[in-house]
């Protein structure tokens, strides 16, 4: 799947001939941006490599196929090709062996020939190289060309310094791969786009399948005509987290009889994080087994329930949940039960809670806890008490515990060591993102999908 950032999209349908530089260093997907704009562009492509074989292309990014036909991509990568003469105006060998004239020459009669060209030449430094031509008179020409012509024209840059070419071409974007806690994080700067609003300066991408595909801010759009959560099956050992790229990244799920910790930072989305865990939740109580629940601090359980019925329905959301709320006497909802009284009080509150809903049910219980919250009313040494003694119990009774910890609590360091999963929540430029500590992966972009009816969680790795 291609996803381009659509300020970049708008600046090359804009007309009169637009002209792109694309600069970044080596691997940060300079050629897969370049390909994937001519098919994004929906444009008759013309693609010019001094870096990849005609035959590489086309198995590295197979999709390219549909856009770009054979006879459009120049190979002036074989320096053992022999000399023809350069009146039958074969642009790979005007490269090797003719002049700046004659370049021009070949490249107009190939735009001659399509009805709406985009020509890509990669690298620019390296056609400037071969054809010894001095630079600046050389980029003024083509730009002057494709001007003329109408068409646009993308050069790819082996420079990622600020150059000549900076100011001379429309539109700039630069590619950068960093880290982020020794994970790979792929973001593209849209550096200038002539003429063009730009409403995000930098996007979060990954190469993934040889395409490229940008990410915008995470947006938790409403479900069209929702319906019934389809459960996705447990293994033998495994709870399915609800959601099949978690399951495959941990090899089938949460394991059976472990605690399970969900970290948040102070600039992720919580919706992203939410529809995670909610997941989780739809899949426990689609397969009738009960829920226990403590909500952060300021999360109504009035709203989770709203946010909830319309997947898997009024009754079963008040026979098999249970909300612990703090600081209430009573309660005129079946499903919301007050926690009060001491510390040792509220325990054994929650404990009577569970036992009942185990035996009422008969299966395995979800007991998800915000850490805030227990925090907050039970103190730092005691949460993690009573923590250490609930996983004690977990390996025992085969339930399922997720733990949610916000930024700053005291009592992370304690818990971290607890868990069998740890992951974290992060925003880049306002794309929701998740990656484990442990088990250690990648950066995955979280992205949610509501085709079916119901919200389903899909992860995208940044490679």
């Amino acid at each position: 799947m291609i996803d381009m950032p659509q300020e970049i999209l708008s600046f090359l349908n804009k007309k009169g001939g637009r002209t792109l530089l694309i600069k970044g260093r080596a691997g940060s997907g300079k050629t897969i941006l370049s390909l994937s704009l001519i098919k994004a562009c929906q444009k008759d492509g013309i693609y010019l490599s001094t870096r990849t074989r005609p035959d590489d292309l086309y198995t590295d990014c197979p999709w390219i196929a549909e856009q770009l036909s054979r006879d459009n991509i120049i190979d002036a990568t074989n320096p053992l090709k022999e000399k023809i003469a350069v009146k039958e105006r074969d642009l790979s060998d005007v490269i090797k062996y003719g002049s700046k004239e004659d370049f021009l020459v070949a490249l107009y009669e190939r735009i001659a020939q399509l009805q709406n060209p985009i020509v890509v030449i990669d690298s620019w430094d390296a056609v400037l190289s071969q054809l010894h031509a001095h630079e600046e008179r050389m980029e003024k020409a083509v730009i002057e060309l494709c001007k003329e012509t109408q068409t646009n024209l993308i050069l790819v840059g082996e420079n990622p310094e600020e150059t000549r070419l900076d100011f001379l071409m429309d539109g700039v974007v630069e590619l950068e791969q960093t880290k982020v806690e020794n994970r790979r994080l792929r973001i593209i700067h849209l550096t200038k786009l002539r003429g063009i609003l730009v409403h995000q300066p930098q996007y979060i991408f990954t190469l993934q399948h040889g395409m490229f595909r940008s990410f915008g801010r995470f947006r938790a759009n409403p479900v069209k005509n929702p319906q019934p959560w389809k459960p996705i099956p447990d293994t033998e050992r495994h709870f399915s987290t609800g959601c099949e790229d978690l399951d495959k990244i941990l090899g089938g799920g949460f394991r059976k009889g472990a605690l399970n910790l969900f970290e948040e930072q102070f600039d992720v989305s919580r919706s992203a994080e939410g529809y995670l865990w909610r997941c989780c939740l739809f899949n426990f109580l689609a397969q009738k087994r009960g829920v226990v629940l403590v909500a952060g601090e300021g999360v109504s359980p009035q709203k989770i329930r709203e946010l909830s019925i319309p997947f898997v329905g009024e009754e079963t959301w008040d026979q098999y949940v249970r909300v612990g709320v703090y600081g209430i006497e009573e309660a005129d909802e079946p499903y919301i039960v007050p926690v009060k009284g001491t510390s040792e009080e509220r325990y054994n509150i929650w404990k009577k809670v569970v036992k009942e809903l185990r035996e009422k049910n008969g299966n395995p219980i979800q007991d998800y806890s915000a850490l805030d919250t227990l925090e907050l009313y039970g103190g730092v040494e005691n949460t993690i008490k009573k923590m250490g003694e609930t996983v004690r119990k977990l390996k025992n009774s085969g339930d399922l515990q997720i733990a949610l910890a916000k930024p700053g609590l005291e009592v992370v360091e304690q818990v971290i060591n607890l868990a069998e999963t740890y992951f974290r929540f992060r925003s880049f430029f306002g794309t929701a993102v998740m990656y484990g500590v442990h088990p250690e992966t990648g950066l995955y972009v979280i992205e949610m999908d509501g085709s079916e009816g119901y919200p389903q969680v899909k992860l995208i790795p940044v490679v």
